[in-house]
């Protein structure tokens, strides 16, 4: 059972890996409907900024972003172009848009 299990993580074939996107997109979500809770309205692009890094992520890196402004390719985890098909951007909170005085 393990055995299956990590192959089918590790797995090199296009149709798995886009199976095991899912819940990268998902956290995605999760991570969107988390600092709209929190009254954050917006996030920063950030990359993990090494040479994996895709050319659309790299020119959205630092950027801020609206949640409500879906930018094409979708919001980081969910972009496509990425190497291997898996996106490891991450939204980083801009906390300049929530109502709070967080620096």
């Amino acid at each position: 059972m393990i055995m299956n299990l990590l192959k089918r993580i590790f797995s090199t074939r296009k149709e798995e890996t886009v199976h095991y996107r899912i819940p990268e997109v998902e956290n995605t979500d999760s991570n969107e409907e988390s600092q709209r809770k929190a009254g954050v309205r917006g996030y920063i692009w950030r990359t993990v900024g090494d040479e994996r890094v895709c050319d659309r992520c790299r020119s959205l890196e630092g950027k801020k972003i609206q949640w409500n402004k879906r930018p094409n390719g979708g919001h980081p985890g969910e972009c496509l172009t990425c190497n291997d098909g898996k996106c490891r951007c991450y939204a980083e909170p801009d906390w300049s848009t929530s109502p709070f005085d967080i620096d």
